[in-house]
C-alpha cells in the first residue's frame, strides 16, 4: 500500500487522532530510554540503542545475504530467518 493511500484510509476512519497519540507515545518513550541507564539482571548496563537498532544487514543489493537469499527475496537483508 502506498503511503498515501495509507495516509487516506487512516484518515476516512476517523483514526487520526489515535495515529498521532501512538506516534507522541512512541517518541516519549524514546526519550525516556534515552536518558534512562539500563543495566540486566547482573548489573551490567544495556546499550538501548543496539537492541532499537533495525534488524538488517549491510548487503551490496546484488550479491546473495548472509542467510542466501537474493535480492528479489523479501526477507532479503534482513537478519531473522
Amino acid at each position: 500500500m502506498r503511503p498515501d493511500e495509507f495516509a487516506q484510509q487512516i484518515s476516512q476512519a476517523g483514526q487520526v487522532p489515535a495515529l498521532v497519540g501512538e506516534v507522541r507515545r512512541g517518541k516519549a518513550l524514546n526519550l525516556v530510554l534515552d536518558a534512562a541507564k539500563v543495566t540486566d539482571a547482573s548489573g551490567n548496563e544495556v546499550d538501548v540503542a543496539k537492541i532499537n537498532a533495525p534488524d538488517v544487514e549491510e548487503t551490496d543489493g546484488v550479491g546473495v545475504d548472509s542467510h542466501g537469499r537474493t535480492p528479489e527475496d523479501e526477507h532479503y537483508g534482513h537478519k531473522h530467518d
